[in-house]
């Protein structure tokens, strides 16, 4: 699990995300599929895809309709952190905290 901050911190986290899925599923990243927002593509990234044989696949900015898995993923995930933090009555500074628990439950 990764919290990225910022865009900037994208890149080298996608980055260790690849070799992390590579070495566990030994399976090359072949296609990313994401918004066409910005955060996945600039320069770098361009390089970093030609350069791995990755396919870019851009969904439509602001219909996350094209990509329903992982929008009704992120919708459970804050669905489970919303209960645990209004169940537990924990500040918004342990968010990322109850994130990783919830992702750890969801991967069980």
């Amino acid at each position: 699990m990764y919290h990225i901050q910022n865009k900037c911190n994208v890149f080298d986290n996608f980055k260790k995300w690849k070799a992390l899925f590579e070495n566990e599923t030994r399976n090359k990243l072949r296609c990313l599929r994401s918004e066409n927002g910005g955060g996945y593509y600039n320069k770098e990234f361009d390089i970093y895809y030609s350069k791995h044989g990755i396919h870019r696949d851009k969904t439509v900015l602001g219909l996350p309709q094209e990509n329903g898995v992982s929008e009704r993923m992120n919708m459970t995930i804050m669905e489970h952190e919303s209960c645990m933090r209004l169940h537990d009555g924990s500040s918004l500074q342990f968010w990322k905290h109850v994130k990783d628990v919830v992702l750890y439950l969801i991967n069980r």
